[in-house]
């Protein structure tokens, strides 16, 4: 696929979800509700089943994420034309995926052990995040306007 073609579809995606996300629209994003299936982590030990986890869910893409932000790296990784480079973006995306996706895990275990907290806590804190994925969605729509034109 030509880059100006990609660079569009890129540009299309960021605007398109950029903006409901700004805004608290109620525009999902792309993704499935599929869950891992049972049978795949059941008699698994903890590293057998941190793997698997994090190879599926992990990346956010083979379920539901709530920000939208998430399908634009497969985007940047085919525009970079270079194997090595998208190899090296895809890891960086899902380091910080998976970093982002870690670091709420252990912050919700650590309340959960010691207080029940605020139930629309979780719901604020989303909307907040959807906020910010939409800005880096503009900003990043501003960068492809730019490389396209």
């Amino acid at each position: 696929m030509p880059t100006a073609v990609l660079l569009a579809v890129a540009l299309a995606y960021t605007v398109l979800y950029g903006i409901p996300e700004v805004l608290a629209l109620s525009l999902r994003p792309p993704g499935r509700s599929w869950q891992v299936p049972k049978q795949w982590v059941a008699g698994r030990g903890y590293a057998g089943r941190a793997a698997v986890w994090g190879a599926t869910l992990g990346p956010g893409i083979m379920t539901r994420n709530p920000v939208a932000g998430t399908w634009l790296f497969p985007m940047l990784a085919a525009l970079s034309g270079d194997p090595a480079t998208a190899a090296l973006v895809g890891a960086a995306a899902g380091a910080l995926h998976g970093l982002g996706r870690a670091g709420g895990v252990l912050r919700q275990s650590g309340r959960l052990a010691t207080e029940p907290g605020d139930p629309f806590e979780t719901v604020i804190r989303l909307m907040h995040w959807r906020t910010i994925d939409g800005l880096l969605l503009a900003a990043a729509a501003g960068l492809l306007a730019g490389a396209l034109f």
